[in-house]
């Protein structure tokens, strides 16, 4: 077992159908590795990408705007028969696809719910989907989506389980609240390190971060010093438990996409996050380095 690994550094992309210039400049200037991207962008986003960085991983969210409350969602038939034309457009591009995204939520605004019933539902509804797209798209990895979290998404996976084997992969969704900005909810397994409860789940299962960071309204007013430090905390011992893990297993792995490509005073911190990702390339239990470069 080699003892070192390339650390990719992504962003989650835009929530708008068209890139703005400002955004390919922080691609660029950031050295992006990895975006996850909405299956509503044009093929020209994906292209122009591209451009910037001819090896760009793209993971595709499959958005449904038919999605929605009181149980409101398409047959697995109908959400096939929308994106198996999308999917075919981008595959120049794209082969990796999340199918659908937090279907738990507790709010019920993504078609399912939080309860053990919906949780049962989406199992055959996802099942059917992945193989009505596997049918027509062989070529296309096609992930299990991220859950909510916490919204019973623990409970939630369980019952999902026979979905989340017949994925090519799982997604995983880590969020957490600091509203103090003194708390240590990033470095908690039912917040920022919810991938752990799900990687002691499915062991041999590739998982695919697909989206974490802070959702506290106090967010874009924390000190960018103190902002760094959650953020590379967090990306440290991210790494930490997948070397402590892998190691020890055969298979699975865990691949990281960071949610800041909608504010571009985030480049300093991706530039900190691949300094450290570069060091981690170096050698596997070498002390990690100290912050005092990036949050002077």
């Amino acid at each position: 077992m080699p003892d070192t690994r390339h650390c990719r550094v992504g962003v989650h992309g835009r929530n708008d159908h068209n890139y703005h210039g400002r955004d390919y400049d922080l691609i660029r200037e950031a050295k992006i590795e990895a975006i996850k991207m909405m299956s509503f962008n044009p093929v020209h986003v994906f292209h122009q990408l591209r451009d910037v960085n001819p090896d760009l991983d793209f993971v595709v969210r499959l958005y449904d705007g038919r999605m929605g409350q009181g149980g409101r969602h398409p047959t697995p038939a109908q959400f096939a028969e929308t994106f198996i034309p999308i999917m075919q457009r981008l595959q120049p591009y794209a082969t990796k696809f999340e199918v659908h995204n937090e279907p738990n939520h507790l709010a019920g605004i993504e078609g399912w719910g939080q309860e053990d019933h919906h949780a049962r539902d989406f199992n055959g509804w996802f099942l059917e989907v992945y193989d009505r797209l596997k049918q027509v798209c062989p070529w296309a990895s096609l992930g299990f989506p991220g859950l909510a979290i916490p919204h019973r998404d623990l409970e939630w996976v369980e019952i999902c389980r026979p979905a989340v084997r017949r994925a090519d992969w799982l997604g995983v969704h880590c969020y957490w609240q600091n509203p103090s900005a003194t708390d240590k909810n990033h470095l908690d397994v039912s917040w920022g390190l919810r991938f752990i409860a799900y990687r002691q789940k499915f062991p041999d299962k590739l998982i695919e971060i697909t989206e974490f960071g802070i959702i506290s309204s106090l967010a874009m007013q924390l000190d960018i010093g103190r902002f760094l430090k959650f953020g590379i905390r967090l990306f440290t011992e991210l790494f930490g438990v997948f070397f402590r893990d892998r190691l020890s297993r055969s298979s699975g792995q865990i691949h990281l996409r960071r949610a800041v490509l909608a504010h571009s005073r985030m480049k300093r911190m991706i530039q900190c996050l691949r300094i450290h990702s570069n060091a981690l390339d170096l050698v596997l239990h070498k002390p990690f380095a100290s912050f005092d470069a990036c949050t002077a």
